[in-house]
């Protein structure tokens, strides 16, 4: 009975492996032969079929002007498996600088649609950790020392559980309608978070970047964040957001307080439930058609609210330039 079983299991394992289906890269054949057909010798890796790609080991970028990986086609998975594509730029001081940069990218893949990169670490490109297209989906992805944004996606796209950190430009950055969930974002040389427009950013943190904590263009949201610490606004939103239930502390410049808020927004914006508490500047600033409620504005340098925004009821406020605990 046992060297039936041990024969089983020889005989099985081979086609276990052949039914995972997907299609190994590493080192060795990108900086050797290529790693599949169409893959020309060196790198990048050059990804020209749709299908499940993954990696069996590091894989180290040669110059800060070469993608580690590049796509070239729709459909791509590209499951990182722990492992790291690793450039040779640096990331250190405050604000952040790197060295070297250039115009290479970990992966690369902006012209296509569908990538999904996820499982892994992104280091030290000379330009963006991860750049990709339309429909993107990034992962679970540690991006970090890269010389310009951490990681990037096109329009109608997921970013997810992900960290960024220590990039030359912003942690993380998206077109229109991107959602961005369970990040977190820290030390960035920009915003933590930039978004063009309509989009959703959910359950992240910002922490100690050098621009905005999360920056949102036009009829977006931003909901549950905590953001804490950073250079210019905790969280800056064009018109028609909303922005709701989060924690924003201690953001702003002392060289210019004025210029920067706890919550800043434009033109008819919604701001309710948030917790705005000892940023440099004023807690809240709202523009034209805005509305806020249910806030939580405490010990702000300039004062707890500024702008011709409209309060809706049940707000607190207290510290310089208020009057009673109850916010005008």
């Amino acid at each position: 009975m046992r060297f039936l079983f041990a024969s089983f299991v020889v005989l099985i394992s081979p086609l276990a492996l052949a039914n995972e289906g997907f299609i190994e890269v590493n080192h060795a054949c990108a900086s050797g032969p290529g790693c599949f057909a169409g893959d020309a010798p060196g790198y990048p890796v050059t990804i020209n079929q749709a299908g499940n790609y993954r990696l069996t080991s590091n894989l180290v970028i040669p110059n800060a002007d070469t993608h580690g990986v590049s796509v070239k086609a729709d459909n791509v998975s590209l499951n990182l498996a722990r492992f790291e594509i690793r450039g040779p730029a640096t990331c250190s001081g405050t604000p952040v600088v790197c060295t070297p940069t250039g115009s290479g990218n970990g992966v690369m893949g902006t012209s296509y649609a569908g990538t999904h990169v996820s499982n892994g670490r992104v280091i030290g490109a000379g330009s963006n950790g991860i750049k990709l297209g339309l429909h993107a989906t990034v992962e679970d992805v540690h991006a970090y020392g890269n010389g310009l944004v951490g990681i990037s996606t096109g329009s109608f796209g997921l970013i997810q559980n992900s960290l960024a950190y220590e990039n030359g430009g912003d942690g993380i950055s998206g077109a229109h309608s991107v959602i961005v969930v369970g990040n977190a974002t820290a030390h960035n040389a920009g915003d933590g978070i930039e978004c063009i427009a309509s989009c959703n950013a959910t359950r992240n943190t910002a922490l100690q970047n050098a621009g905005d904590g999360i920056a949102l263009g036009a009829d977006s949201l931003s909901q549950g964040n905590t953001v804490y610490a950073n250079k210019l606004n905790g969280i800056a939103a064009a018109n028609g957001s909303s922005i709701i239930d989060n924690a924003v502390s201690e953001n702003g410049d002392d060289s210019s307080p004025a210029s920067y808020a706890g919550i800043r927004c434009v033109f008819g914006c919604a701001a309710r439930g948030n917790t705005i508490r000892s940023n440099k500047g004023f807690g809240l600033s709202l523009g034209t058609g805005s509305t806020f409620r249910e806030n939580v504005i405490t010990s702000n340098g300039l004062g707890p609210i500024t702008g011709t925004g409209s309060t809706r009821g049940d707000n607190f406020c207290s510290g310089t330039g208020t009057v009673s605990e109850f916010c005008p």
